[in-house]
């Protein structure tokens, strides 16, 4: 029977495959998904600020409860607010929906991602142990913004193996990788950065090509992936003092990066 699958998957392009397991996982993450109440006390935050966005709209600084900037940056709760327009009103699901979404494109780009370095094979093992996570399948049907984050953070990865194999350091993948690090800091902070560029300085020392990282600096990228995140960090730091930058910057990522989430 394995070897069966084995001609199955290679008779399969791995764009196919990519969208196969794209669909399958966006099915077992958003199945049922608006059905359970919030209790949870990270996901309650994040539908408040969904929900002072939708009825202020404030889209830069919503005041949770209207009186707190939230902790973390807003691009989950934009992407929320968004899905909620369309559906009518901040609910579960919409409120939901994003990190469903995002663990499942997570999912597909694991697998192009391994179909590209190793084949058809790894990559639908790659991408099905990631849709069997236990963590993944719970941050996938609550809000959370570490889905979000993941993203943008295998985009970042996924464009840098590309250019790296290919020898292209500009063009459409320079973009994207810089795009997606302006993502993934929208959506929980500086390790946004820290996460991506950490495993692409490990993987060229340890290829001994370190200097290659001069390759991957794009002036104009560089500048759009700080320049964006910073406008929002500038502005909540007007509003809310050096509190704000404590809580965010210090606590929610540093100390939570370095020490663990207590």
């Amino acid at each position: 029977m394995f070897p069966s699958c084995l001609t199955f998957l290679n008779r399969c392009s791995p764009l196919t495959l990519v969208l196969s397991l794209f669909v399958l996982a966006f099915f077992t993450f958003s199945w049922r998904m608006g059905e359970g109440p919030i209790y949870r006390t990270m996901e309650g935050r994040e539908a408040l600020v969904m929900q002072e966005i939708a009825n202020s709209g404030n889209w830069i600084l919503p005041l949770r409860n209207g009186e707190t900037i939230p902790s973390k940056p807003p691009l989950l709760h934009w992407t929320g607010v968004a899905v909620a327009q369309v559906t009518g009103s901040v609910s579960e699901w919409s409120v939901r929906f994003p990190c469903a979404l995002f663990s499942a494109l997570t999912v597909a780009l694991t697998c192009l991602l391994g179909c590209r370095l190793s084949g058809r094979e790894v990559g639908v093992l790659a991408a099905l142990m990631l849709l069997t996570t236990p963590m993944v399948v719970e941050m996938g049907r609550e809000a959370w913004v570490d889905p979000a984050l993941s993203f943008f953070v295998v985009a970042a990865l996924a464009s840098f193996s590309s250019m790296y194999e290919n020898e292209e350091w500009r063009g459409w993948c320079s973009w994207v990788f810089y795009l997606a690090l302006a993502g993934a800091t929208l959506s929980k902070g500086p390790i946004g950065y820290i996460l991506p560029l950490l495993v692409i300085v490990v993987y060229l020392a340890v290829q001994q090509q370190i200097s290659r990282l001069r390759e991957l600096f794009f002036l104009p990228g560089v500048l759009f992936a700080i320049g964006l995140p910073l406008l929002w960090y500038l502005l909540a730091l007007q509003q809310e003092g050096w509190a704000f930058v404590h809580k965010q910057l210090l606590q929610e990522n540093l100390v939570r990066f370095t020490a663990g989430s207590g």
